[in-house]
């Protein structure tokens, strides 16, 4: 993973967002094909980097808010963009708080940060979430998306949200290459979904006494901590 160079020091930092931008214009155009939304919606891209996703995204006519915490990769953004309709970029922790009305996410996701940011997307079914195309850790994807459920949290992400492995993505489709291979994950908030969103806190609750007493003895896969990151 490479670094930027620190101002006055001469010195790279760590990339410890666990970026790795995308550096395949395929990848993208997959991305937005399974996005399948409608020109004038609001589109996040969380951890925009550069905008391999930002601009292809504007391009289709789509409102893209680009969110990026890294100072020099939001710069770059800004260079890019100019002035160009439809994109308003957004230096800050992609953990703020999230639109109010109903959005799409098209986005790379940092790796270091996953587990966090699929949760501010679905912790809390009432926030406008329609549907997400996100890039994550293979073995991310593949525990999302896994049966049985062992996990309470994940379990109550699946209630309101069809949660689908799409695809494997190779390391050499980014830059700088992670260490591992990443998947595409798609996300589609449930039409009818089991569960009221009034009903939420009760259920979790449930969840989380019902998987702690069932699901341990019989020594499932034992599920990760609610701050596991990847």
């Amino acid at each position: 993973m490479t670094g930027r160079r620190t101002q006055g020091t001469g010195k790279h930092a760590p990339n410890i967002s666990g970026q790795h931008l995308i550096c395949s214009k395929r990848l993208v155009r997959r991305m937005i094909q399974l996005a399948g939304t409608n020109p004038h919606s609001l589109v996040l891209d969380i951890g925009a980097g550069t905008g391999a996703i930002t601009i292809p995204l504007a391009r289709e006519g789509w409102r893209v808010l680009a969110i990026e915490n890294d100072p020099a990769f939001a710069e770059k953004l800004r260079r890019k963009c100019g002035e160009a309709d439809h994109i308003r970029i957004i230096e800050n922790d992609v953990l703020k708080p999230l639109p109010r009305q109903p959005f799409v996410v098209v986005s790379n996701i940092p790796f270091s940060i996953t587990t966090p940011i699929l949760g501010k997307l679905m912790d809390q079914p009432a926030i406008p979430l329609q549907r997400a195309v996100l890039i994550v850790e293979y073995g991310a994807a593949r525990r999302f998306t896994a049966d049985p459920i062992t996990n309470p949290r994940i379990l109550g992400w699946r209630m309101w949200f069809d949660v689908t492995f799409v695809q494997t993505v190779s390391s050499d489709h980014f830059s700088p290459p992670p260490r591992v291979n990443a998947a595409i994950l798609r996300i589609s908030r449930k039409n009818r979904p089991p569960v009221a969103i009034g009903e939420h806190r009760r259920f979790m609750g449930l969840a989380v006494h019902a998987l702690r007493r069932y699901v341990e003895p019989h020594r499932w896969p034992k599920a990760p901590k609610a701050g596991w990151t990847t």
